[in-house]
């Protein structure tokens, strides 16, 4: 099952939101983020949730499933119930919005869940961020921005092909060096690493 989740952070543009949409088998709004699917015209199959951010009364038809566990936020809400349901493919909308606490939270989350899906990927207006398995492959084009961040510790033997920046058995850390805005050089890039947590922010 392929699952679209959708936050209350920063929208997505029309027709980024409709290749999502038909992709999706499921869609489901964290709380707030329900305004957001509402405002693109459609209904989400489930609203979850606190719903400290969603007070109106959800059209006919939703599953509005009150969660008000504070121990865990709105998006991790979301992928349990993903989980759950036995997604195997999960995109999430509207993480990146006004707060950078919020923004750095939905990053462990995504760190925190990785493993329970076959992929699981953010999605906003310029790219997609995802976790990079130790060999990953990503279709792209030349000259969109690849960049490449340590998530959680250091990174370590990272080797890249077809990026204008290469690097050879090279490390990355928080605070030391980032791999941020590099460029890919063909339609494919390979990335590979020998340890750690390793962000991919792909240019659409």
């Amino acid at each position: 099952m392929k699952v679209l989740i959708y936050c209350n952070g920063q929208p997505l543009e029309e027709a980024l939101f409709s290749k999502c949409f038909t992709w999706a088998d499921l869609l489901i709004a964290a709380d707030g983020g329900a305004y957001n699917v509402l405002n693109h015209g459609v209904n989400p199959s489930v609203i979850i949730g606190d719903l400290d951010s969603f007070s109106d009364e959800a059209p006919a038809g939703v599953n509005v499933l009150h969660k008000p566990d504070q121990e865990s936020n709105d998006l991790q809400k979301a992928l349990r119930y993903a989980t759950e349901i036995s997604a195997r493919e999960v995109v999430v909308a509207g993480v990146v919005g006004d707060r950078l606490d919020h923004g750095l939270n939905n990053l462990s989350v995504l760190l925190e869940y990785s493993q329970h899906f076959k992929s699981l990927s953010f999605i906003d207006n310029f790219g997609r961020s995802f976790v990079a398995e130790r060999t990953q492959q990503i279709e792209t084009a030349p000259g969109k921005v690849v960049s490449l961040y340590p998530l959680a510790g250091p990174v370590e033997g990272i080797v890249t092909q077809d990026l204008r920046y290469p690097l050879v058995n090279e490390s990355l850390e928080v605070g030391v060096r980032n791999g941020c805005l590099n460029e890919a050089l063909a339609t494919t890039v390979t990335i590979t690493h020998r340890s750690g947590a390793l962000l991919l922010m792909v240019q659409h």
